[in-house]
């Protein structure tokens, strides 16, 4: 019986990523978001069948530390079987992975795999950090 719970678990992982709240899922409507409202870019690449990215939706995006991370940046989704030209694009080769960019799509900051709450809200906060320095630092 106990094989069956675990098959259950498994497959309830496995179930479909879902729109988050407040995220962008068109890339294009990010960056101009972010060039208005001078904002960093947050790209989130995930597949919908990706068990550490369904993992990220559950337990680390919706987390007070990660949202107050989040407040300076325009978060958008980019799936792995609608977007590929992006995932090109980034040279995107496993997922999740995290890219933080300027508003004009320039990479910032890069993470990939899954973090928990503590770790992601800290790469946040350092590519954050990183966006304010100087060109050229």
């Amino acid at each position: 019986m106990l094989g069956c719970g675990l098959v259950v678990v498994y497959f309830a992982a496995l179930s479909p990523t879902k729109a988050l709240d407040g995220w962008f899922e068109d890339y294009d409507a990010a960056l101009a978001e972010a060039a208005s409202s001078h904002r960093i870019v947050l790209l989130d690449f995930f597949g919908d069948y990706c068990p550490p990215c369904v993992m990220m939706e559950r337990y680390v995006f919706g987390k007070p530390i990660v949202r107050e991370a989040l407040v300076g940046f325009v978060a958008v989704r980019v799936n792995a079987s609608e977007q590929v030209d992006i995932f090109r694009r980034y040279g995107v080769s496993e997922m999740p992975t995290f890219i933080v960019t300027d508003a004009s799509g320039t990479p910032i900051a890069r993470a990939e795999g899954y973090h928990d709450k503590e770790d992601f809200a800290a790469f946040l906060t350092q590519a954050a950090e990183l966006s304010r320095l100087p060109a050229g630092w």
